[in-house]
């Protein structure tokens, strides 16, 4: 059975007010939250076949197909060809088969690349992914639901359009989105898509006598770490505009008023701000110092303690069949209670882990954060004339001019944001703050432009502009400095015939 799912809930509305003839309101507001959990674009990786195969690979040792690995005796491990010794650090079954211990004293399967025999040059270090059905089915997510994506937005809009008088308009509005990129994991294949099959040959439960209840079983393993994105960006603006027809209106002033032509005035000023913060595998580790059989936890008093290998504990979901979709081992949002060997209860937190920084910021077993903000801001007038209007009414003369100036500046997170504790520890997400912005970069545009219709069938166009562009980034030279990217391009004349 393949475990998928795919949800999209949306809500829109939308209320538009008139209290009066010459003014309008409009309200909009969406919301919508998304999770899926979609199979793998390709299928699994397969650390199998050399198991199932081991009679046939040059130099094994093995006289049969699918051996068991005596695991209380790993003499010559590093020479084996077919087996490297497990990491060290603790594993939780699924399911409870065998209580959570470290699997050091195991073995793994190697990558079926580093048998002997394998090209060095095509085929060394390569994942091969699972391509015979008759060894796991190619239909089935072995991701199950030990995972799921969760994105959604708040979107808010507020416009106000007002007529001021006749031919002049004016228009506000604001508009506001929250969004957020979740990818969660509680067990199973993190990633998006190379997930690794794998089959446990391990004659004994790690230092024990007993027999190994899932000898044989494939299996996939993960941690269980969170990425969580979240984004803002807020808009407003303000423009306004005006026509007047000069020469109709002045037309009782005399004949030359005819030569006053038509105008249309605009403005515009708008701005923006834009925020980003993100932070990556939010791994549950072992911050206390439970007593887990066979493991040793790395000390407090070492540097970067609580990022050690021996503090992020594995969680396995072994397949009773190809079928058996692989569960979530608890909650992904929430902290998780476990019992050590002693049966006393220890934390695995989520996202914050009770600790903070010598600069009191809470602390999180998690990546370093990231976080941009960005300021813009632009002003804009532009300004048409008519003149010179035919028999047909159709004007021989059109001239143009246009101004804006942008403003960009940008920012970045602070030091005792980005600083890492002696734990190995950074600070949460939520807990970062934003430096002071960067030195602004501007730019400004101007644009002049002409068309002549001397006859109808000949157009005759001018246009002259100087473009400088301001990214809103900060460009930092070897040294350091500041410095800015805009560019200023000059634009000269073209025409244009037409019949």
């Amino acid at each position: 059975m393949e475990r998928l799912h795919a949800g999209d809930d949306r809500f829109y509305g939308a209320l538009t007010f008139k209290p009066v003839k010459s003014t309008t309101l409009i309200l909009q507001g969406e919301k919508d939250h998304r999770a899926w959990n979609r199979a793998g674009r390709i299928a699994p990786t397969e650390f199998v076949t050399p198991w199932l195969n081991a009679h046939r690979i040059p130099n094994s040792g093995y006289p049969t197909a699918r051996p068991a690995f005596n695991n209380n005796n790993l003499t010559g491990i590093g020479s084996n060809v077919i087996f490297t010794q497990a990491a060290d650090t603790a594993v939780l079954i699924q399911g409870g088969s065998v209580p959570l211990m470290n699997w050091r004293n195991s073995v793994n399967l190697r990558n079926p690349s580093a048998l002997p025999g394998v090209d060095p040059t095509f085929d060394a270090s390569v994942d091969r992914s699972i391509l015979d059905s008759a060894i796991f089915p190619l239909d089935v997510n072995i991701g199950g639901e030990g995972r799921t994506n969760l994105m959604g937005a708040y979107t808010k809009t507020v416009i106000l359009e007002q007529r001021l008088a006749t031919n002049f308009f004016l228009e506000l509005a604001y508009n506001r989105e929250n969004s957020y990129d979740h990818k969660l994991y509680a067990g199973g294949p993190a990633g998006s898509s190379n997930y690794i099959l794998r089959v446990d040959p391990n004659q004994f439960i790690p230092g024990t006598a007993t027999l190994n209840p899932n000898f044989g079983k494939f299996y996939v393993q993960g941690d269980s770490g969170n990425n969580l994105g979240f984004q803002m960006r807020e808009d407003w603006r303000a423009m306004a505009s005006y026509e007047l027809e000069a020469a109709r209106a002045l037309r009782n002033r005399g004949a030359w008023t005819r030569w006053l032509g038509r105008h249309r005035w605009s403005g515009l000023y708008t701005a923006g701000r834009s925020e980003m913060r993100d932070q990556q595998n939010f791994d549950r580790r072992i911050l206390d110092d439970p007593v887990i059989t066979g493991l040793t936890l790395r000390e407090r008093t070492n540097q970067n303690w609580a990022t050690h290998s021996t503090r992020l504990p594995q969680v396995r979901h072994y397949f009773e069949t190809p079928n058996d979709p692989t569960r979530a081992a608890y909650s992904m949002l929430g902290d998780v209670t476990l019992l050590d060997a002693n049966g006393q209860p220890f934390t695995l937190h989520s996202f914050e882990t009770g600790m903070r920084a010598a600069n009191g910021k809470r602390l999180a077993a998690s990546q370093v954060a990231n976080g941009s903000l960005n300021q813009t801001s632009a002003m804009i007038f532009a300004w048409q004339g008519y003149f010179l209007p035919d028999r047909q009414k159709m004007d021989r003369l059109i001239l143009t001019y246009g101004y804006r100036k942008d403003t960009a500046k940008a920012a970045t997170l602070d030091g005792p944001s980005t600083t890492q504790d002696f734990s190995g520890l950074f600070p949460v997400l939520w807990d970062v703050r934003f430096a002071d912005y960067g030195p602004a970069q501007r730019g400004l545009n101007r644009n002049l432009g002409a068309v002549l219709r001397p006859f109808r069938w000949l157009s005759l166009f001018y246009n002259k502009s100087t473009t400088s562009t301001a990214t809103g980034a900060v460009i930092a030279s070897p040294a350091g400095r500041i410095t800015s990217s805009c560019r200023t391009r000059p634009r000269t004349a073209t025409s244009s015939r037409s019949t």
